[in-house]
């Protein structure tokens, strides 16, 4: 009726872990972010910006959570790692062709004269961390969104169809099984707050 390319889905009920419409995505960042405090009355950052995140973005839809760790640096270590990041900017690239006068303070036992990237530098870091639920008015449902591409309509060329409260519908797979989505698991973290799928 379907033809061979439809796979079936079982909508459960949303309100369960049993549905394939809810996900957790993890990710780590790949960047650092420096800044310094030398020109401010007190040793404090504030009102950083650390990621930024278009109002459409899947990640906002439901619960958003962000750990960032903050370390303070020497002034060598700053230095350091300030002219690191200029190259990175300049260069494209961590692995990209380095000046010779970058050098940190770690050698190569075996061979001093050749070339390392790193520095060691020791602090103690802190850490915080946030929620950003779905009602904080940050997520903006897309225009051109699933629930405007479901239909009953078997005619459809879409491939997949789901049940949910005795109808059976039509939509496209991204938008059925949210597996599909980058970095997107059905497994609960353990941290994440038991009265949110």
């Amino acid at each position: 009726m379907f033809g061979a390319q439809v796979i079936e889905y079982i909508w459960h009920d949303l309100e369960t872990s049993n549905n394939k419409y809810y996900c957790w995505g993890a990710d780590s960042s790949r960047i650092f972010i420096l800044d310094s405090t030398d020109k401010l009355i007190e040793n404090r950052i504030r009102l950083k910006k650390l990621i930024e995140i278009e109002p459409a973005d899947d990640r906002l839809s439901q619960l958003y959570f962000i750990s960032v760790k903050q370390t303070m640096l020497s002034k060598e270590a700053f230095d350091y790692f300030s002219n690191l990041q200029e190259n990175i900017d300049k260069s494209g690239g961590l692995f990209s062709k380095m000046p010779s006068e970058m050098r940190g303070n770690i050698i190569c036992i075996s061979d001093p004269e050749k070339t390392v990237i790193g520095y060691v530098d020791v602090s103690v870091p802190t850490y915080t961390e946030k929620y950003i639920e779905r009602n904080d008015g940050f997520y903006e449902r897309p225009y051109n969104n699933c629930l405007s591409q479901i239909t009953d309509d078997f005619e459809s060329t879409m491939p997949v169809f789901y049940k949910t409260e005795g109808e059976e519908l039509k939509a496209p797979e991204d938008c059925i099984d949210c597996r599909r989505k980058r970095n997107a698991s059905k497994n609960k973290p353990a941290f994440w707050p038991t009265n949110v799928l």
